[in-house]
């Protein structure tokens, strides 16, 4: 079954065009999602673990802003100590998120990736439709305003300075819509980035998977 190995706050005022973070990942058949918000252009160049390079699941700049919001996911990272290392293009003032290890994952491809928008709002749920039967959900959270609270179906893990958020259903879901909610205060503008997360395959090489109509964005 998927569960969640480890996680760790991203909170860096950089001024740099490379920034590295040290990330322990344990256990077997993992999956490492990194989510976070910087820049003030689409300046990302690469995100890696041990020097291997993760792949951008979904990206999104925030309306009336310049900030950029971006999930990233490596399956099969090395164990142990290594480093997350984010590249850009120019330097950066900010890199807000988090970083979280799964354990029980399918070590092909993750089930889904998906990106919510909100504008004139402040309350924002994610809406990540979810394929495969026993899967996991991890969702980047971040809004322009401040006091960013978790509502229904959302657990924050990490949270930093006060509208920057990461949360996942550390623990498996069935197929359908799986939605996460979170509210703040002030600027009424936000957005989610989230993955799905397949567990790894059964007994035999099978993974249960049924496909939803009508479901989703």
């Amino acid at each position: 079954a998927i569960a969640r190995d480890t996680s760790a706050a991203v909170g860096q005022s950089t001024g740099l065009a490379t920034y590295t973070q040290a990330y322990t990942c344990t256990g077997t058949n993992l999956t490492l999602v990194v989510g976070f918000t910087t820049g003030t252009a689409d300046d990302v160049t690469a995100v890696t673990y041990n020097g291997v390079a993760m792949t951008q699941a979904q990206k999104v700049q925030m309306s009336g802003s310049s900030r950029w919001s971006y999930i990233y996911y490596l399956i099969n990272p090395a164990t142990g100590s290594n480093t997350v290392q984010w590249d850009f293009s120019a330097t950066q003032d900010i890199v807000f998120g988090a970083i979280a290890s799964y354990t029980g994952t399918n070590q092909s491809a993750i089930d889904g990736s998906a990106q919510v928008s909100v504008n004139g709002n402040t309350t924002l749920t994610s809406a990540q439709t979810v394929t495969t039967d026993q899967a996991g959900v991890a969702v980047h959270f971040y809004p322009t305003g401040a006091n960013i609270t978790a509502s229904t179906g959302a657990t924050f893990i990490q949270t930093v300075s006060d509208n920057v958020a990461f949360s996942d259903t550390n623990a498996a879901v069935s197929p359908g819509t799986n939605s996460q909610t979170v509210t703040w205060t002030g600027s009424a503008n936000g957005r989610s980035l989230s993955v799905s997360i397949a567990p790894a395959a059964a007994a035999g090489g099978v993974v249960r998977r049924r496909m939803m109509t009508g479901i989703g964005r």
